[in-house]
């Protein structure tokens, strides 16, 4: 069982950006909200928002509805081993990815044995 999906947004091969579309219209399909990372924010020549734009209008393809629309966005350098939750915040460590991966994952309902729901604490 599936509990998050993590959508790396940047500008790819089309290869990558098909094989990226097949996964995330999966994820999509099985109800996850996905958590867009956008890396590089590092680069003088970043273009965070434009990435951001471009997840969003992939996702309206896939058909994601409208709680799937209103993702969490962590902004990091892999490089730097970095990110952070506003693109103009302090770079410290990796917590906000990590905390955001977590607080996902536990507002997910947890499918039972039985295919019911139960609610993450």
């Amino acid at each position: 069982m599936v509990d998050a999906v993590l959508l790396a947004g940047r500008r790819g091969r089309r290869r990558d950006a098909a094989d990226r579309a097949s996964c995330c219209g999966k994820a999509l399909a099985h109800g996850l909200r996905p958590i867009v990372v956008v890396n590089k924010i590092d680069r003088p020549e970043q273009r965070a928002q434009a990435v951001v734009d471009e997840v969003f209008d992939l996702l309206v393809e896939l058909g994601a509805d409208d709680e799937q629309l209103d993702f969490p966005v962590v902004y990091a350098s892999a490089k730097q081993g970095t990110a952070v939750a506003r693109a103009d915040a302090p770079r410290v460590d990796l917590r906000p990815l990590l905390d955001t991966i977590l607080e996902q994952v536990r507002r997910r309902p947890r499918s039972t044995s039985r295919g019911r729901s139960s609610s993450r604490r």
